[in-house]
């Protein structure tokens, strides 16, 4: 039995999920005016892509950054973070 070779156009794949992502992204734009509301449904678009997309081991999330010193950051759309070794406090 002869193995078939093929090859797999990594760059089509990263194409056409773009262009999927866009559009979703346009459709947003053209049927909702409020600017708020807008920026939320992206951030969402843009969680769920990471979710689908990201290895199961990265945990996808909003909120705020704390230091090793206490410190805060301004509050986040999306955190990556490994979900095995970031603590989640809230």
């Amino acid at each position: 039995m002869a193995s078939q070779d093929f090859q797999v156009d990594i760059r089509e794949i990263f194409k056409n999920i773009s262009s999927s992502m866009k559009a979703e992204l346009d459709q947003v734009r053209c049927a909702i005016p409020h600017s708020g509301e807008k920026g939320q449904i992206n951030e969402e678009t843009f969680r769920n892509f990471f979710i689908q997309y990201l290895p199961k081991s990265l945990d996808i999330s909003t909120g705020f950054v704390i230091d090793t010193k206490g410190g805060i950051s301004r509050q986040l759309d999306i955190i990556i973070s490994d979900s095995a070794k970031t603590p989640i406090f809230l």
